[in-house]
């Protein structure tokens, strides 16, 4: 490292630039290698009374304090890809596929001539079935896990 006597402060300022850039790199290089180790993903499916909940989220509750959660999809599955390692609590809650509101009934008068809906055709709203409250309360739904490795599978059967 070459000092340059006549401009002591752009000697300084090399100098403040070096020691933050090692500085930087001694926090950010250690929270790559902890967050590829130190979370896992965690998949599944939820069933409610024998079949498949066709909507809702499943949240985790980790024992590091991170609460983590996704989506339950149209066939039961959900995946949660950053679940922290450990003992985890697990919630679920459903809700409707359509929010409140986005369908509501019209008042059209009756179409003549028009071919007939088909049978079987609702009101395009499907309906959810609520789960219970105990199920979304981390202390009482009696769900947990041990997260121990890179991909975890933990199906999940709620009953009234």
């Amino acid at each position: 490292m070459a000092i340059n006597q006549r401009n002591p402060v752009v000697n300084r300022l090399k100098t403040v630039s070096r020691v933050s850039a090692w500085l930087g790199l001694l926090v950010f290089v250690p929270g790559l290698a902890g967050c590829s180790s130190s979370t896992s993903a965690v998949t599944g499916n939820v069933t409610f009374e024998g079949k498949p909940m066709t909507s809702g989220s499943v949240i985790l509750y980790c024992a590091d304090g991170k609460i983590v959660s996704g989506l339950i999809g149209s066939d039961g599955s959900y995946s949660i890809p950053n679940a922290s390692r450990g003992t985890i609590r697990a919630t679920v809650r459903s809700h409707s596929r359509t929010p409140a509101g986005f369908s509501l009934k019209s008042k059209l008068p009756p179409s003549i001539d028009a071919p007939a809906p088909p049978s079987g055709m609702g009101s395009g709203r499907e309906i959810i079935p609520a789960v219970p409250e105990r199920y979304g309360v981390p202390e009482e739904s009696g769900l947990a896990l041990a997260v121990d490795q890179q991909q975890v599978r933990f199906d999940i059967a709620l009953t009234r």
